[in-house]
């Protein structure tokens, strides 16, 4: 029963203690080359203009219905900037600003 005190006594020692961060850069990298493939994957297979052109009607979650897709050439745009953002993560470029405009991007057509 003793001890679960020196658990407590020494996990401020352990919670900021120095740690290797080759991982967290291995899965920015990997995230960032994924994100690049699904947006390619997006283009190469023409599901921008299957997925939120043709389609009449869209089924939105509640409370946002309010959230319209932009014209056809503006979502080709949207994807295009989504693949450089994406590129700016993988490579660590602007990576935090990077990353919260790809959430916002990516949001938007989770939303639609």
């Amino acid at each position: 029963m003793r001890p679960f005190p020196s658990l407590l006594k020494n996990l401020p020692k352990k919670a900021f203690a120095p740690q290797d961060n080759a991982s967290l850069v291995f899965f920015r990298i990997a995230f960032g080359l994924l994100m690049v493939l699904d947006v390619y994957s997006h283009f190469a297979n023409n599901w921008i203009t299957a997925y939120w052109i043709r389609p009449r009607f869209l089924f939105k979650f509640y409370g946002f219905s309010w959230v319209q897709p932009w014209p056809a050439h503006g979502l080709y745009v949207h994807w295009g900037l989504m693949g450089i953002i994406a590129f700016f993560i993988a490579l660590g470029l602007f990576y935090r600003s990077s990353a919260l405009l790809f959430f916002l991007s990516y949001a938007y057509f989770f939303l639609l």
